[in-house]
């Protein structure tokens, strides 16, 4: 079953050898996980920890590794910084995760796609958002 999990976004200086250290992050349980249709994702690594084993796929945190100051850079920090300051809404994205979990416990791919809608709407909003409160 696809349990709630934490999101995290971490940046590190571009760096053609951080292949290297996914071996020492696998021991102490950060496992590197390719995106399933990198092309959408061409600026991200994706970084997993899980509760149980990594064939499960029991995730508890997904760390994506982002370009600081990039366009995926800031939609995360104006998605985050929206849902902070805008409870109900992020009651809303919250009750679509859990149901979202239930509806399709096995299913990653359905979960992913079913959030869709509601995130390009928040983020939407987050950028609206940003820019009225930014002087």
């Amino acid at each position: 079953m696809l349990g709630l999990r934490k999101d995290a976004t971490t940046v590190l200086p571009h760096d053609p050898q951080w292949e290297s250290l996914v071996g020492e992050l696998e021991r102490h349980g950060i496992f590197f996980r390719p995106y399933r249709r990198p092309e959408i994702h061409p600026d991200q690594l994706l970084f997993i920890m899980v509760d149980g084993s990594v064939a499960e796929d029991t995730r508890t945190h997904n760390i994506h590794v982002v370009p600081y100051g990039g366009e995926t850079w800031n939609n995360y920090i104006d998605f985050r910084d929206y849902l902070r300051a805008n409870p109900d809404r992020a009651a809303e994205y919250d009750a679509l995760k859990v149901a979202l979990s239930e509806a399709h416990p096995d299913d990653r791919i359905a979960y992913t796609a079913g959030k869709e809608a509601l995130i390009d709407g928040l983020l939407a909003e987050a950028h609206a958002w940003r820019k009225a409160v930014t002087p």
